[in-house]
């Protein structure tokens, strides 16, 4: 399952998806400290800077890239673009 963490703060919420077994591609925290932390304990995903520039193609490429370099196959792309597709269409 993906996980896509909005005004992510530490990452209470990405942590809590990780012990579920779920992937979070993409951070968006536009403060500093929090973004390094994130960084520290998430190294692997795209971290954002700012909401108001973050858009569906930002995402859908974020995903992408981090489900061939980093996930090696224990995802598959057509079940992360269709559920990356439903939560974009919420933007």
């Amino acid at each position: 399952m993906i996980h896509i963490d909005l005004f992510s703060g530490i990452g209470g919420f990405a942590l809590a998806a990780k012990w579920m077994g779920w992937h979070t591609p993409v951070f968006c925290e536009i403060m500093d400290f929090p973004r390094k932390v994130l960084q520290h304990h998430f190294p692997d995903s795209y971290i954002h800077g700012d909401i108001r520039t973050l858009n569906k193609n930002i995402i859908q490429k974020a995903i992408n890239e981090r489900i061939k370099s980093n996930w090696g196959g224990k995802i598959q792309s057509s079940q992360v673009a269709f559920r990356a597709s439903l939560l974009v269409r919420s933007f």
